[in-house]
């Protein structure tokens, strides 16, 4: 009989990228004597492939905060009585809505006048838009329109830390925190309203910085009950008479139930929060 042929002793090991279980590990085989028929050749055993192992997905960014005023909600309105003078004569309305989306944040105010007052005054709106971040509101775009007039805005380019004024006012340089004439109000909430705050506030035409002096706690009495507030005074610069003031009302998450504003010629108008929704 014709000796088979001489099996391999070692045979092929598999791609290092899987480890054979040692049960099918072929051991080697001596020569013996065989049959005229050729064995048949050992195979190496199947290489398994591997699996990739997952990719971990990347952690997306936090979300950004809700204001405190929001108290879960993405949307809000208020409704303001307004009133002229120490004898509180009412001369219209005021609507502050907001809403969230995003990351984004949308605020509006629109003041009609009502009665007598309506025959000389006009409706005003403003309206500021702009980033919810971790240090508040990042206002984006700034609009001030009153009625029979062209509407004013300013934009804020933070990368670029500018601030441009429309209707050919140029440009002016953008402090970090900087607020508007509506923004700014809700922005207070958020510095905690119980000390004094300086905040950069920009109009349609410059950008100044208002400090809000902390007046100290009062008690009002508003349309829908006495109401825990927090008030809060800016004075004009160069000005002793006109100021702006806001009584924030902890029990909403800060919301302004009051502004008042004091004109250069000692003129009062107060807006009184009459309904929270």
């Amino acid at each position: 009989l014709r000796p088979s042929p001489r099996l391999r002793r070692n045979p092929p090991a598999p791609p290092p990228i899987a480890a054979v279980p040692a049960s099918e590990v072929v051991a080697p085989v001596a020569e013996v004597p065989a049959p005229e028929a050729s064995a048949p050749a050992v195979e190496p055993p199947p290489v398994r492939p591997v699996e990739e192992a997952a990719s971990e997905p990347a952690s997306a960014p936090p979300p950004p905060p809700l204001p405190p005023w929001a108290a879960g909600a993405t949307t809000g309105r208020i409704r303001y009585i307004v009133y002229y003078g120490e004898n509180r004569f009412m001369i219209g309305e005021a609507i502050h809505e907001w809403r969230l989306e995003a990351g984004r944040y949308f605020l509006r105010s629109t003041a009609e006048p009502k009665g007598l007052a309506a025959l000389r005054g006009r409706t005003r709106s403003q309206s500021s838009e702009g980033d919810i971040t971790a240090d508040g509101l990042r206002p984006r775009t700034f609009r001030d329109q009153r009625e029979g007039r062209e509407a004013e805005t300013v934009s804020f380019d933070w990368e670029n830390n500018r601030a441009a004024f429309a209707g050919g006012r140029g440009e002016g340089i953008l402090p970090p925190g900087a607020q508007d004439m509506l923004s700014v109000f809700y922005q207070l909430a958020w510095r905690g309203g119980r000390r004094t705050a300086e905040i950069p506030v920009a109009t349609t035409s410059r950008i100044g910085r208002s400090t809000f002096e902390w007046i100290g706690e009062e008690m009002l009495d508003l349309p829908a009950g006495p109401v825990a507030t927090l008030h809060l005074r800016a004075r004009a610069g160069g000005n002793a008479v006109e100021s702006t003031e806001v009584w924030l009302a902890p029990a909403h998450g800060g919301l302004p139930v009051k502004i008042r504003h004091t004109d250069r010629k000692g003129d009062i108008y107060d807006q009184v929060a009459d309904k929270l929704e």
